[in-house]
């Protein structure tokens, strides 16, 4: 300043100066406030997006153990339908083994009926009309059946 003008005192190019560097400062200051404003209004939106953010994230993982409660759930109840399942077809395959049994059973006692009609009929056709007799051992057993046979 002094340079530029010699006319200006010393104090007076001091205090210039001074008043210079004290505007560019509050200038400076200004800057910095405004900044200082708008990275506190960013970091309220950023701060908001991120609780925004927290809470899907919580509601998720509430919906996913939700989720894997209820898919646990469902296995359970597939694994007994599963369980009933194999139950049932083994007492149908049960009763499928019984009803051949059974048939067979009857199968024996058709041919067995069919040998005494014929039996009886060659009785009748010789004019015996007595039962055969079996004996029946004395010690109270039943006959085997080679006893059988040979009477």
């Amino acid at each position: 300043i002094q340079k530029a003008a010699p006319e200006v005192s010393p104090q007076t190019a001091e205090e210039i100066a001074r008043k210079e560097a004290n505007a560019k400062a509050q200038r400076e200051i200004k800057e910095l406030q405004t900044e200082v404003a708008r990275l506190k209004k960013l970091l309220e939106g950023e701060t908001k997006k991120f609780n925004d953010v927290k809470q899907k994230g919580d509601s998720l993982e509430r919906e996913i153990a939700q989720f894997e409660r209820l898919r646990q759930e469902a296995v359970s109840k597939r694994e007994e339908r599963e369980a009933k399942l194999a139950e049932m077809k083994d007492q149908v395959e049960s009763a499928a083994k019984d009803e051949a049994e059974l048939t067979k059973a009857q199968a024996a006692l058709e041919k067995e009926k069919e040998r005494l009609v014929k039996d009886k009929e060659a009785l009748e056709q010789t004019g015996t009309t007595a039962t055969p007799s079996i004996q029946v051992p004395t010690n109270g057993e039943a006959p085997s059946e080679e006893q059988l046979k040979r009477q």
